[in-house]
């Protein structure tokens, strides 16, 4: 009789452990599943040419270092008639302050591009694997109408999307990580900031973004 018993909960636990990999399944993103962009990705970054759009801005002029580290692919991931990225990311000491560089990646008409508008994008960040130690390096998305570089430390009129739902430790990750996806709304622009969190005696490091908007 136990031997009864026990087969019919094993067959009830096969059936709800089934039943939750259904319903997982489910709920999982339909475009973006991974931590390997998509192919056709825009990637931008500090040492990327051609159709990268990054840039940074740093209100106490402190001044950045380049190091290496980065994604070594190509600027349309997967496409290999894009210019290949170089090796380089940027870093900075985190000052006590709190106080430090941001770094910007963008997609949109700001840069000349077609606006993103009505699009939802899919974003990835490249966690480079020198001099990048920060263990609380917060990226933030926005949709904006003007990427004015002025704006970016405080962003005024800018529209916060997303964030990855928590801060990225630096010192125990690298390479591609998937933060997200949303929907751009009636912006033409999308941006990703990284800026530090409140620490201070680490390095900080920005690598490269990819960006799907479709």
């Amino acid at each position: 009789m136990k031997a009864a018993i026990r087969a019919s909960a094993c067959a009830i636990s096969a059936l709800a452990l089934f039943s939750g990999i259904l319903a997982a399944t489910a709920s999982t993103p339909a475009y973006a599943v991974s931590n390997t962009p998509d192919t056709n990705s825009l990637v931008a970054g500090p040492n990327c040419d051609g159709m990268s759009h990054f840039f940074r801005h740093d209100g106490t002029e402190t001044g950045y270092l380049t190091t290496g580290g980065d994604y070594t692919g190509y600027t349309v991931y997967g496409n290999k008639l894009a210019p290949v990225c170089n090796d380089n990311s940027e870093y900075v000491y985190t000052d006590p302050t709190g106080v430090d560089e941001t770094w910007v990646w963008g997609e949109g008409t700001a840069f000349g591009d077609s606006s993103v508008a009505g699009d939802t994008c899919y974003i990835w960040a490249y966690i480079p694997s020198e001099n990048a130690g920060a263990p609380n390096a917060r990226y933030d998305i926005w949709a904006t109408d003007n990427l004015g570089i002025s704006e970016v430390n405080a962003p005024a009129g800018w529209h916060w999307l997303f964030w990855p739902g928590r801060n990225i430790n630096q010192e125990n990750t690298t390479g591609w990580v998937y933060f997200g996806e949303h929907s751009v709304g009636n912006y033409p622009n999308i941006a990703i900031t990284l800026t530090n969190e409140a620490t201070a005696g680490w390095e900080i490091a920005a690598g490269s973004v990819a960006i799907h908007c479709v």
